[in-house]
């Protein structure tokens, strides 16, 4: 049964209120303006605004990202106040769990935590959230919701081809820090597994199998062309879900099991990759093939810091920092900076929560993911739920190989919600 978030009707009396008197033109123009602002929020064109332009246009930005900010939450409160005054929470609970921990973190360590980061990461984050459950509230509107997203994809997917193709449209700092259309490219992995994510589904509810067809060639396109690690990753799972056998695989497979193996692959990388990339076969497939360091583009050197800090305070760690950059290497210098080193972040979303908030909330995010593999375990609907376990499993193991730096946690919170929100509706009696 769906968890519904009940408000007192007199407090929503004054919304309904003037909801009655709004003219029915306003849906559809709160619906545009929801989609509009819901893509400003995904930063796809915010660090185009900064980096391309410098930062001359960061005061511009940060009010653009503000006004979003603001609509979200008033279209929200608009549509409660006009349908009942209630909607799904998927895993808003198990998100603000996190967060919870990470202001606590913060709070407790002044010097090293920034309470005023920690509340911005988790306004600008919940609001898609929000977004999503009132989408979900509705099939009709979920449904168009769902393949007015996938086509922006399409569209943002091949503006983005073309600033890789001409570099003229791009912002170089450095061989490794390339800024496209639709951002850096080690973490153009995430937006571009998103719309993977909208076009299966606009295919599964609206039969949309062409622009499905089209997402996917512009999808593998793009990653061929960054030959980024995460983004090879990502190419890589989605590939194999497109084989019969395996899409049934991720059909029958227990979304636990997938998560289970995160974690396995998150230790061997913080405790065994070393050894195992000096390996004589190992090594030679890495440097004569593929062309590599064994550092892993410097994370082997960045890893073993970030886990001495950890072990001093491991509990609750430093809270989260102002930038995400929480270790300076001067082993592995990229050059870009000028300077004798550079500050970076853990290149990895569970060692990073370790340091920014402790083993405590990295128990939190595990709980939200394992929240939602007991959500959709009676999804009724297999095709539906293995196409979010796929998307889940991709990006979480995308996320040991970098991660949303100003976003704690978002990126997998948005696709567990809208897992939660989906498959609520095709569940088995329980």
């Amino acid at each position: 049964m769906q968890q519904h978030v009940r408000y007192n009707q007199s407090s929503a009396f004054a919304f309904r209120s003037v909801a009655a008197v709004i003219n029915k033109k306003l849906n559809a123009v709160t619906a545009i303006f929801s989609i509009g602002m819901f893509l400003c929020l995904e930063r796809l064109f915010r660090n185009l605004f900064i980096w391309n332009c410098g930062y001359r246009m960061q005061t511009m930005n940060t009010i653009l990202s503000i006004t979003a900010t603001l609509i979200i939450y008033i279209v929200f409160m608009y549509y409660i106040a006009r349908d009942g005054s209630s909607f799904p929470l998927g895993v808003i609970i198990p998100f603000s769990i996190i967060y919870a921990f990470y202001f606590l973190s913060s709070f407790i360590n002044p010097v090293s935590g920034v309470l005023s980061r920690c509340a911005d990461s988790f306004i600008f984050a919940l609001g898609p959230l929000l977004m999503l459950s009132l989408a979900a509230a509705n099939e009709n509107n979920r449904n168009r919701f769902i393949h007015l997203i996938s086509w922006v994809y399409i569209v943002v997917a091949a503006l983005n081809i073309a600033f890789i193709i001409w570099p003229d449209l791009y912002y170089v700092i450095s061989e490794w820090r390339q800024l496209y259309f639709m951002g850096y490219r080690s973490v153009l992995c995430f937006p571009l597994t998103f719309g993977v994510l909208f076009s299966l589904l606009d295919s599964h509810y609206n039969g949309n199998r062409i622009t499905l067809l089209i997402y996917l060639i512009l999808f593998f396109v793009n990653s061929a062309l960054v030959k980024a690690a995460g983004g090879l990753i990502g190419a890589f799972i989605v590939f194999l879900y497109l084989i019969p056998p395996v899409r049934k695989l991720f059909e029958k497979t227990d979304l636990a099991v997938f998560i289970g193996i995160i974690i396995v692959v998150f230790i061997a990388l913080m405790w065994f990759a070393e050894p195992v990339l000096n390996l004589p076969p190992i090594k030679h497939f890495v440097q004569d093939v593929l062309h590599r360091d064994l550092t892993l583009t410097g994370r082997l050197i960045i890893w073993p810091g970030v886990r001495e800090f950890v072990a001093n305070k491991p509990l609750l760690g430093y809270g989260i920092s102002e930038n995400g950059n929480i270790f300076y290497d001067t082993v592995y210098n990229t050059g870009w900076t000028g300077l004798d080193g550079v500050w970076l972040h853990a290149h990895n979303e569970f060692l990073q929560t370790l340091y920014e908030g402790g083993i405590i909330t990295l128990l939190a995010a595990l709980y939200m993911l394992f929240f939602t593999a007991k959500k959709i375990r009676s999804c009724e609907d297999k095709r539906l739920s293995g196409i979010f376990k796929m998307i889940i499993f991709s990006l979480l193991l995308m996320l040991q190989d970098d991660q949303f730096v100003y976003y704690p946690w978002y990126v997998a919170a948005f696709v567990c919600h809208m897992a939660v929100l989906c498959c609520a509706e095709n569940r088995l009696s329980e």
